[in-house]
Formats: C-alpha cells, sequence, structure tokens
C-alpha cells in the first residue's frame, strides 16, 4: 500500500499508510487531500487557542498589577 506522493517542495515521498514526512522540507505528506487540510485546520486552531491562552493570562496579570500598584 505505498504511494508515490509529490511534495509542495517538489521531492517524492513514498508515503505508507495515512502520512509520512518529506524528508526534503519536514512538512507531513499525506495520500488524501482531505486529511491534509484537516492537518492545516488542526494546526490553525491550536495556534489560534495558544496565543488566545497567552493573551487572556497577560490581560488577568496586568489587571491584577494595576489594581495593586495604582496609587490614590
Amino acid at each position: 500500500m505505498s504511494e508515490q506522493v509529490t511534495c509542495k517542495c517538489g521531492n517524492v515521498v513514498t508515503v505508507e499508510g495515512e502520512r509520512s514526512w518529506c524528508t526534503k522540507c519536514g512538512q507531513p505528506v499525506y495520500t488524501d487531500p482531505k486529511k491534509q487540510r484537516r492537518h492545516k485546520w488542526n494546526s490553525l486552531y491550536l495556534t489560534v487557542l495558544f496565543i488566545g491562552t497567552i493573551t487572556f493570562l497577560v490581560y488577568i496579570y496586568l489587571e491584577l498589577v494595576s489594581k495593586f500598584w495604582v496609587v490614590e
């Protein structure tokens, strides 16, 4: 069940199963384009979730600092 798939960088990769990694650029290579799109959206989702969490924590920290450091 090995398939020859061409990566975006132009390298031809032999994929055994659902996905493999390109030896030239290190990106995942899928046999099914639907799974490749899903991987892209999952990566985007995790990135947005991580940035949102960090932003929320910084906001909470700044609110606590400003509450105790403000001299009236």
